[in-house]
């Protein structure tokens, strides 16, 4: 009977310890890190493919403009800057080029005829007034976020006739030297993203393998053309004696 009793004994004091251990509240769970939905990754990849497609049949468009184009140089200038400006979301564009120390416009996109023919009509000298000066003097990419507010701009006539706000300008650089501009607006205040301008950038290669190969044509142009009226002096003289 002793060790029965014991025994039941044994049993009631371990009894609150088993309540003790089931009343006990339990360890947090540690919540898992949000992770995208595989949706959300399949859009993203979407878009990124969709952008990829779009610069690589703009790039193609521009390089064929410039294989057909032969010594007409301002049909491909056009046609680059409309696409860069289309690519980048940007209203309007200019290509100048650096002719007797001068930024003289050469291409444009999406401006108002008034506006065109001011800048026609007032080459841009290299300083930090405008955009394209403030890049000839950097020889960089400039970003203006809002031209309006931006206190060394002074080319106002940019602002009001041509409409434009946020301005990005690349320079066009061949053999380190600096041939000309290539610059983008919007008429609205947002700022250009970085691969916006590196975007940008690759336009300004494919500008300055346009300008190159018009050069080339020129010049070889012109020799032959020389080559041709000695051929034809020579021949005279020939014949006369």
């Amino acid at each position: 009977m002793k060790r029965r009793r014991a025994t039941s004994l044994k049993a009631t004091k371990a009894q609150p310890t088993n309540k003790a251990k089931r009343g006990a509240p339990k360890p947090a769970r540690k919540r898992r890190a949000t992770v995208p939905s595989k949706h959300t990754e399949v859009a993203q990849l979407a878009r990124e493919r969709d952008d990829a497609i779009e610069q690589l049949s703009a790039t193609s468009e521009v390089l064929k403009v410039i294989s057909q184009s032969g010594a007409e140089l301002g049909p491909v200038l056009d046609t680059l800057v409309a696409t860069a400006a289309r690519i980048c979301m940007a209203e309007s564009g200019f290509i100048f080029q650096l002719q007797g120390g001068l930024c003289r416009m050469v291409a444009s996109f999406g401006i108002p005829p008034e506006y065109k023919d001011f800048q026609e009509s007032n080459p841009i000298v290299p300083g930090r007034g405008t955009l394209a000066g403030r890049t000839v003097l950097e020889r960089r990419a400039v970003h203006i976020e809002d031209a309006a507010a931006d206190p060394e701009y002074t080319r106002i006539q940019a602002v009001h006739l041509g409409n434009q706000r946020t301005m990005l300008g690349v320079p066009l650089v061949r053999d380190d030297a600096l041939i000309g501009v290539i610059t983008l607006a919007r008429s609205h205040v947002k700022a250009f993203s970085e691969k916006e301008i590196g975007l940008v950038a690759t336009f300004a290669d494919q500008a300055v393998v346009a300008i190159e190969n018009t050069r080339l044509l020129n010049e070889l142009r012109e020799s032959l053309q020389q080559q041709t009226a000695t051929a034809e002096i020579m021949g005279v003289i020939s014949r006369s004696l």
